[in-house]
């Protein structure tokens, strides 16, 4: 019985110790600086921290016309964009409609986390667009050309 006790404890330990592990998996932290906005092109590399990297999804902030628009994935997007001090507000995305077999579920995520943006965090070099509770939707890199 004592035995069986002993095993059974180190079963908890065992799974206490990897729900740490999985609970505690690299997140993307917000970039604390909040520099202007400027008229640029970004790479996404994370929606939801899950990375995209090796999927073309792109975008354009264009402020002098007040537009974001770009790649999807697979389809091309474009819709409103405002910034100011109290966030962001993106409009309904208008896309192409193209079959993508291997990019869907990518663009359906990035189409989603547009939706949900209300503020973000620039550094000149990370865009990160985020919850009105700051959690992260969408980080993108700068294009450098």
């Amino acid at each position: 019985m004592k035995l069986n006790l002993i095993h059974l404890a180190f079963i908890l330990l065992a799974f206490s110790v990897n729900a740490c592990k999985s609970s505690s998996q690299k997140k993307d932290k917000p970039v604390k600086e909040r520099i202007a906005l400027t008229s640029n092109s970004f790479k996404v590399t994370k929606i939801n921290q899950e990375d995209v990297s090796k999927y073309p999804v792109e975008f354009t902030l264009d402020l002098n016309e007040n537009r974001i628009s770009g790649k999807g994935g697979c389809n091309n997007f474009s819709a409103s964009f405002s910034h100011n001090q109290d966030g962001v507000e993106i409009g309904m995305a208008m896309a192409t409609k193209k079959y993508c077999q291997d990019t869907g579920e990518i663009e359906n995520s990035f189409f989603k986390a547009l939706r949900q943006v209300k503020d973000y965090y620039y550094n000149g070099e990370t865009l990160q667009f985020t919850t009105e509770g700051k959690d992260i939707l969408i980080t993108a890199k700068k294009k450098t050309n």
